[in-house]
């Protein structure tokens, strides 16, 4: 299904100019870009130690966007959102979730990520059926007054199951943090959509045929026999489909040679057509397809395509993964304000459902707080191990995003449960949804840094002052070579401008908290102003050519590289802790600096 297809059709025109459904879709989603835009310079100008995670951001600007457009007149703009208020909740699995599974399945660092395997199963199998299990009674306990069946509360513990920790794993990359968490909860999020779509599926049907017999319907019986398969046919179905696939796709790219269009083209439609070929025609579960074949390319990618297009395959991956990521969190903004503040029965304005939306969102981490504890044992002893400071991040980044407003969106289609039930559904979702990107995509940052989860390695951070030590003397050394030299003894070179100009790292590189080198280093146009006013121009530009042959020199002798400016190259920051077991097998190395 086509995003014009979900909209609202008001007339057609009997020109050859654009449809209605296009007019209506084609604003909303120009402004959402643009809005991620705009967004992405305005958090990329905040000083480093003050920046939003992006996603939330745009978030806060769907909502308020809706909130905007229920009170007031904005156009055409305000006829698209409302448009896209009613998407079919298949335009968000099919178009939007097939990119964003594979850009994340894809760019995880493989090495690491067999190591955390088995960690990510053990949490998004047994670990999800436990959360679904335990949120279902917390649902029977706290909203009684409901009077929901156990199926009812079966479908939306499966609903809230489902994680989505975008804004943390982009935190703690931010921050530095090891691969191996960033990669463990992130895997884990990954399985975690295909798991707790398939329990959504038995769950709805369980819901589906309690409905039909109380209405004196016929409808074919939930049985435990039927139950397995299913969870056979979607949960092993799925990832083989996906591998099979990936052979397929493998296998002919590879006898491609250099042919940018045609490889990037494959593997741009073998995406959608896994997901989509597995979901409607075979009757697995696409999201476990979409993600085997993508961990299959983060193995085998830069053996199946040439050298020359593996980079610019992985900057268009990028690039969709960004825009299908930048509509969908706006969109999860208008959404969220739709489904709460506009359902048809007013369960927003009614206060017990606001007291219940609390409660839920306390006891939804208590209880994946639980799962992590009762797994815990097994989990400190797989891959590279878990802390207990490892599992209050990962209980903490247990958010929730699109995925579970799509199969909350998914409940409206179905015709035989109430419209209060429904509206209930939706609202505590979309509710559960905004409170932990509100609340713990926000605070990720200030958790993680209070814990100081992988304090510096001081013995790495001695050796790193050695090496800044050491390359403060090759810059000494090359320039003494320099003004020795028969080719710039007698230039108009000012000197103190080339020591502007090349940073001294030892003097000046400083180790933060997060145990990355910081260094104020002056910009090069700051440098000219300061210096052509009182110098000559020829002066300024010969200490320039000065600068850069001694970083040329350096660079021949076999030291480190100049960074850019303001910035410090990766190989010096401090190896911490968490990262010294991934870095023996080539996984991780210090992370970027600051």
């Amino acid at each position: 299904m086509e995003v014009a297809d979900a909209m609202p059709t008001r007339g057609r025109q009997l020109s050859a100019g654009p449809t209605p459904e296009i007019d209506l879709a084609m604003p909303f989603l120009l402004f959402s870009v643009a809005l991620g835009i705009v967004t992405r310079m305005l958090v990329k100008a905040a000083p480093k130690a003050y920046q939003p995670p992006y996603t939330v951001l745009l978030f806060i600007w769907g909502f308020l966007c809706a909130m905007w457009a229920g009170t007031h007149t904005m156009g055409t703009l305000g006829d698209s959102l409302t448009s896209w208020e009613a998407l079919h909740p298949h335009v968000i699995l099919f178009v939007f979730l097939p990119p964003l599974l594979y850009e994340s399945a894809s760019a995880m660092d493989f090495h690491v990520f067999t190591r955390v395997v088995g960690q990510s199963v053990l949490l998004a199998g047994p670990g999800v059926v436990l959360a679904v299990g335990l949120t279902a009674c917390c649902i029977q306990l706290v909203m009684s007054s409901y009077d929901w069946s156990w199926p009812k509360a079966l479908l939306l513990g499966s609903i809230l199951s489902a994680t989505d920790p975008v804004a943390v794993v982009a935190v703690l990359q931010t921050l530095g943090a090891p691969h191996k968490l960033s990669t463990m909860i992130e895997g884990e999020s990954l399985l975690n959509d295909g798991s707790a779509f398939v329990l959504f599926l038995i769950f709805k049907d369980m819901v589906g045929f309690e409905a039909a017999t109380d209405a004196g319907q016929e409808a074919e019986p939930v049985t435990a026999g039927g139950v397995i398969v299913t969870f056979l046919q979607l949960a092993v179905g799925g990832p083989a489909f996906g591998l099979a696939c990936a052979l397929v796709m493998f296998t002919f790219v590879k006898r491609v040679y250099n042919d940018v269009y045609v490889e990037i083209s494959t593997v741009l439609v073998s995406v959608f057509t896994v997901f989509f070929v597995g979901e409607t025609a075979l009757h697995v579960s696409g999201v476990l397809a979409v993600v085997v074949f993508g961990v299959f390319m983060a193995r085998n990618g830069k053996f199946a395509l040439s050298r020359e297009v593996e980079h610019n395959n992985h900057a268009v991956w990028q690039i969709i993964g960004w825009l299908a990521n930048t509509v969908i969190f706006v969109l999860a903004g208008v959404i969220i304000y739709d489904r709460i503040f506009g359902a048809e029965s007013g369960v927003a304005f009614e206060a017990a459902n606001w007291g219940y939306l609390i409660a839920m969102y306390v006891l939804l981490h208590v209880v994946r707080g639980t799962v992590i504890l009762l797994l815990f044992p097994a989990l400190s002893r797989m891959g590279y191990g878990l802390s207990v400071k490892e599992a209050f991040i990962m209980m903490f980044g247990g958010l929730r995003g699109a995925v579970g407003l799509a199969l909350g969106l998914l409940v409206e289609l179905d015709p035989h449960m109430e419209q209060r039930d429904k509206d209930l559904i939706n609202f505590h979702t979309a509710g559960i949804v905004l409170l932990t990107l509100f609340i713990n995509g926000s605070t990720a940052g200030d958790v993680y840094r209070a814990l100081k989860i992988y304090p510096p390695n001081r013995y790495r951070a001695l050796l790193s002052k050695g090496a800044l030590e050491e390359l403060h003397n090759d810059v000494e050394v090359s320039i003494r070579k320099l003004k020795r030299g028969w080719l710039h003894r007698n230039t108009p070179a000012r000197w103190r401008v080339v020591y502007d100009l090349v940073p001294n790292f030892f003097r000046d590189g400083k180790f933060n908290a997060e145990g990355h080198v910081e260094m104020p280093l002056k910009g090069v146009n700051d440098i000219f102003v300061r210096h052509i006013n009182r110098q000559k121009v020829g002066a300024v530009f010969a200490a320039t050519a000065m600068a850069s042959t001694t970083s040329a020199m350096m660079t021949k002798q076999g030291a480190f590289g100049l960074p850019a400016a303001g910035k410090v190259a990766p190989d010096m920051a401090p190896l911490r802790e968490g990262d010294e077991e991934a870095e023996e097998g080539g996984g991780v190395g210090a992370s970027s600096a600051r």
